[in-house]
């Protein structure tokens, strides 16, 4: 697997398990400064990781064509 392979897979885990967190600590914090927070920084990180994750898988494969176009 690629360095941007292994990178992706880490991302994913990552986000994935500060999703988790977010939604445990949501369940019982629930104040104007929890709305205040996802509003402003969590909303936010659900907007730009998922496709910041994304674009680093499309950079990868675009790295892998290159090698197979290379290797000929």
């Amino acid at each position: 697997m690629s360095q941007l392979g292994e990178l992706e897979q880490e991302l994913n885990l990552i986000w994935r398990s500060l999703q988790g967190e977010w939604f445990q600590t949501r369940e019982t914090w629930r104040d104007r400064i929890a709305e205040g927070f996802e509003r402003e920084w969590w909303d936010e990180l659900e907007g730009e990781i998922p496709p910041l994750i994304a674009s680093v898988s499309e950079m990868d494969a675009c790295f892998r064509q290159i090698d197979m176009f290379l290797a000929d």
